[in-house]
């Protein structure tokens, strides 16, 4: 049955909108959806302070792999291992009308008692894009670029003048902040603290909030890293890429591995002990030999976490204007089957598509953002997921509504708690400068999310996750039975092999995830 384009470019459009909330930051340039937001940035650089106003533009990368994919949500999915899910679940409050199940970790069970503890508070999930780096990496085209001193300053007040903005008495708890770029550990560590502390005059924070930010090696020092730790910041994001200096150079980054382990053990010094490592494949002139090499570097550091992606060369960049020697589509594959086996061994559980971790140190604010949990992006380009309640709030609206109205994309909706709202702040840098603490012009493409549009961004997230899809958070969620709505698709998919019901979760096969992307366009509803 034919599917209607308009809904189709919707749904990559919100695909699109998230690259900020995975978390993409520090120059680097994955095959990941959630990183796959093509956004270009004039930034001034040094030694002329005086920012620019950015000209960006915005495109879906279909390249995968081995297929060329109907949209880029799983651009890594023809190389991911779907691991066997389990049934154990623990309840967290309702979101309104949601009922959100976590698979049972210890991550997640923290979340599980907070919220328990805090009864009738919401969790929401906090971004932050800080859009500077010290170089523009070759492969990278995100919200990023050189800046001057200035600049940074410039950025740092006006990011405080929009979380200051931000109504006092949000019916919300934070559960998590991710702070990612660009490069967020460029800028000077008091205006972090800073930045921090605005946070939390405006927001109530559980009492163990997942505090993230995303460094480059050779921008850290022992003094930066004791103030992040006094400001709360409690998990580390370091993006090595490679242990290899050879392709670290191939990609332009600014560091070598000496660089990185020098910084990786000040981090432990300091007295981080949730620490992960960014790594990429499928680089120019990489080979099986030297991506194993890789993989076994970074895990003999005993890190926490490790997010392994692969390389996918975006038009515009430095990388796309250049005869490079790639690996062939069955070692790139191969690289993949490698990765999920090396770091089983050395204790890592895949639990979402690129990323795996140690017990217990699943990156939490991922998590809640393929189970779309709200969150709000705060600095330029950041993206937002708000329920009806929380958009009212940050409009300066009552809460109160009728139960029949028609939503801004001229959908009736029968009633408030039916709706979402997604928005992204301006790309402008001169605008988000001049005008951060008036969110009504700083805030873009807005759109109201219909039931239907819920349910579809739902499937496309939450397959993400190597557990899949919850029978019954669907149910909770919708009041409806998933089969009521998609049974026709996932009988399809699962006859043919490509699609499995286990335990109460809906996930894909080893077999399916292969051809992902073409089943995914299936559960846009007509």
């Amino acid at each position: 049955m034919k599917k209607n384009a308009a809904r189709k470019l919707v749904v990559v459009s919100v695909l699109l909108l998230c690259v900020f909330m995975a978390g993409c930051g520090c120059g680097k340039k994955k095959k990941d959806p959630a990183t796959q937001q093509v956004l270009k940035i004039s930034i001034t650089p040094e030694p002329s302070p005086a920012p620019e106003p950015d000209k960006m533009d915005q495109k879906a990368v279909v390249k995968n792999g081995n297929i060329t994919m109907v949209n880029e949500y799983l651009s890594t999915g023809t190389r991911q291992t779907i691991k066997k899910p389990t049934a154990e679940q623990v309840r967290t409050p309702k979101m309104q009308k949601v009922r959100n199940r976590k698979p049972i970790t210890a991550a997640t069970q923290e979340i599980g008692r907070t919220l328990l503890k805090n009864k009738g508070k919401k969790p929401l999930e906090l971004y932050l894009h800080i859009p500077f780096c010290v170089k523009k990496c070759d492969y990278c085209d995100f919200l990023s670029g050189p800046s001057g001193t200035e600049t940074r300053k410039a950025y740092t007040e006006a990011l405080i003048r929009e979380i200051q903005a931000l109504p006092e008495h949000l019916d919300r708890e934070v559960v998590s902040v991710f702070t990612g770029g660009g490069t967020p550990s460029l800028l000077d560590a008091s205006d972090m603290e800073r930045i921090m502390a605005a946070l939390r005059d405006r927001f109530e924070f559980s009492e163990n909030a997942e505090i993230t930010i995303e460094a480059n090696p050779g921008t850290l020092s022992s003094d930066k890293l004791e103030i992040y730790r006094a400001a709360g910041i409690n998990r580390l994001s370091l993006g090595l890429q490679s242990a290899d200096n050879r392709e670290l150079q191939i990609l332009g980054r600014i560091h070598t591995y000496e660089e990185f382990l020098e910084s990786y053990e000040l981090a432990r010094a300091a007295g981080f002990d949730n620490i992960n490592i960014d790594l990429m494949s499928a680089i120019p002139e990489q080979t099986c030999e030297k991506w194993i090499h890789n993989l076994k570097t970074a895990a003999e550091l005993k890190p926490e976490h490790i997010s392994a992606y692969s390389l996918i060369v975006e038009d515009g960049t430095p990388f796309a204007r250049r005869e490079l020697k790639l690996p062939g589509e069955d070692e790139e594959y191969q690289m993949y089957e490698d990765t999920a086996d090396i770091l089983k061994r050395y204790g890592f559980e895949q639990y979402e598509i690129s990323n795996y971790a140690k017990n217990g140190y699943e990156c939490r604010h991922n998590i809640g953002y393929w189970k779309r949990t709200e969150y709000l992006g705060l600095g330029l380009g950041s993206a937002s997921l708000v329920d009806e309640e929380l958009w009212k709030c940050l409009c300066g609206e009552e809460t109160s509504g009728s139960s029949e109205r028609e939503g801004m994309d001229g959908t009736e909706y029968c009633s408030p708690e039916q709706r979402e709202y997604r928005f992204c702040n301006t790309r402008n840098l001169q605008e988000y400068l001049e005008s951060s603490r008036n969110p009504r012009i700083i805030r873009r493409d807005v759109a109201a999310l219909s039931e239907k549009e819920q349910q579809e961004e739902f499937m496309f997230l939450g397959l993400r996750m190597t557990k899949g899809i919850s029978v019954q958070e669907f149910r909770g969620r919708f009041g409806k039975e998933i089969e009521e709505i998609y049974g026709k698709v996932l009988k399809k998919y699962e006859a043919m092999g490509f699609l499995e019901e286990s335990g109460g979760f809906w996930r894909f096969t080893r077999k399916g995830i292969h051809v992902s992307n073409h089943i995914l366009s299936d559960f846009l509803q007509d």
